[in-house]
């Protein structure tokens, strides 16, 4: 008896994905959140989910955010994630590491979200996984998402992709005018072709760059040289005065052997005009 129940739920086990465990996911505990994106799917994207009502979660600006990346099965305790999914080891695709975005507008298409933290280590048997946020998030209310394209090694052509309310505290209130778009793959309008993109290879581990300006957004950092505060020496100038010259013209004559030698000589005097000292 014990085996045919194990066997019931082998297929079970097998058929296993992955998805996060917040509060304010979009779709709250509904299993059907692990369901793979791809291009024969309808529920791309957010997984198909419209906006849940429930309270936000907080994204402390400069801080990490812990989120349960959980399979299906975990997903009435995902904070016993690990116990749970730990032994579906086909669920995880071999990683490939997983993104968190955020968008302050209503997002239609991946490219409302901006992506600002990056995890190599994702997904993690079950376990939260420690995002850390860029310290100028603009403060507010925002629509987050957790994205997810597995290692082509585990995985057909699809992605993964989870929503859920977000808010910033502790931020600017300034406005994201430049960040990076959350990777997506095998989904309508996804970029086709053999080489998958990856956010444990096409990114950085850890909060990601973004730029931010107006309201009380830090200026952008710029490496500015100080001038030398070393006093220059002194310029010597060499003064050279003006001469004063005067010529004299001599005309002398001699007789040598009879004969009349006339000579003119000149006579140059040159006086210098010495400038006085200041």
């Amino acid at each position: 008896m014990k085996s045919f129940a194990a066997a019931l739920l082998l297929p079970t086990l097998v058929s296993a994905h992955m998805r996060i465990g917040l509060p304010s996911t979009w779709g709250g505990n509904d299993w059907s959140l692990e369901t793979p994106l791809n291009s024969g799917t309808s529920n791309w994207f957010c997984a198909g989910r419209g906006r849940s009502n429930a309270a936000p979660t907080e994204l402390k600006a400069g801080g990490t955010l812990s989120v349960p990346v959980i399979c299906g099965e975990a997903s009435d305790q995902p904070d016993n994630g690990v116990s749970i999914c730990s032994g579906d080891t086909a669920a995880f695709h071999k990683g490939g590491g997983c993104g968190i975005a955020i968008s302050y507008k209503d997002p239609k298409v991946i490219g409302d979200f901006h992506l600002i933290s990056v995890n190599h280590n994702c997904p993690d048997r079950g376990a939260r996984v420690n995002f850390e946020l860029p310290s100028n998030l603009p403060n507010g209310d925002a629509v987050c998402s957790w994205t997810w394209v597995p290692n082509p090694e585990g995985s057909a052509d699809e992605m993964y992709m989870n929503c859920f309310n977000c808010k910033v505290t502790g931020g600017t209130s300034g406005t994201i005018t430049k960040a990076a778009t959350p990777l997506y793959w095998g989904v309508p309008g996804a970029p086709g072709g053999y080489n998958r993109p990856q956010y444990n290879k096409n990114f950085p581990n850890g909060r990601q760059h973004i730029e931010v300006s107006g309201g009380s957004a830090p200026r952008p950092t710029t490496t500015y040289k100080a001038p030398s505060t070393t006093k220059a020496p002194a310029h010597t100038t060499t003064y050279k005065a003006p001469n004063k010259t005067t010529s004299t013209v001599k005309v002398v004559t001699t007789h040598v052997g009879g004969k009349k030698i006339i000579r003119i000589i000149r006579i140059i005097r040159v006086v210098r005009i010495v400038k006085p000292k200041a």
